[in-house]
């Protein structure tokens, strides 16, 4: 345990208050690379920054999932420039909002192929189509695009005692051949509103690339 002091500073109009503290905290040595996971919160808030989808909030099944596993989430705040590959063995990217620069979409491809940084990526419909846009241009050089159609239900893998809860979330439409790629009978929540006989489809969900990890969905875990 480490002891570390901290001063909190208020100001209340023309007045500052200032307060004293300690606080206990269990250190740990530095994981090694393949257990921390980097969170890319900046693209996920996007501009605008009123709704917080925090890691710890939204995504909070998600995030006690991964840590139970033994693995360390850590939040990037800033664009994929600012961050060392050579200290994460995954990152992860969900539902973006704010558009990749090119030297971001350059300098990620460099650390997938020469780094061995894994890529998982999370492909939430919207509206405006924005985040699969915004994935279709980051993934379009490894031969990955999603759709434009919604869909939802739940599917587990083969030997998982997990359901995979999919809530309007995109599929993906192209994939390497010689990659693997998994379906599940999803509901096309468009074809649902007018024909409820044939509204269930075979669709793509998950895919993987060796070294490289893109699953397409907003997902969530239920026992």
């Amino acid at each position: 345990m480490e002891q570390i002091e901290f001063t909190l500073k208020i100001s209340t109009g023309s007045a500052f208050h200032s307060a004293k503290g300690k606080i206990l905290v269990n250190l740990i040595p530095r994981p090694h690379r393949r257990y921390r996971v980097l969170w890319d919160e900046f693209h996920l808030l996007g501009e605008e920054r009123e709704n917080r989808e925090l890691l710890y909030h939204k995504y909070a099944k998600l995030y006690s999932h991964v840590t139970k596993m033994g693995y360390y989430m850590e939040v990037l705040r800033q664009p994929w420039n600012c961050f060392n590959p050579r200290r994460y063995g995954t990152l992860i990217i969900s539902a973006p909002k704010r558009p990749f620069g090119k030297s971001e979409i350059e300098k990620l491809r460099g650390d997938i192929e020469n780094t061995q940084l894994s890529l998982v990526v999370f492909g939430e419909w919207q509206e405006d189509l924005r985040s699969a846009r915004l994935l279709n241009q980051l993934l379009s050089p490894y031969f990955i695009e999603l759709g434009d159609r919604v869909y939802s239900g739940e599917f587990s893998f083969d030997t998982s005692p997990y359901l995979v809860g999919i809530t309007s979330s995109s599929s993906i439409v192209r994939f390497p051949k010689n990659a693997l790629l998994l379906s599940a009978s999803l509901l096309n929540e468009v074809t649902a509103l007018t024909n409820s006989s044939s509204a269930f489809e075979d669709v793509a969900v998950f895919g993987f690339i060796p070294r490289v990890w893109f699953w397409f969905t907003l997902a969530y875990w239920t026992a």
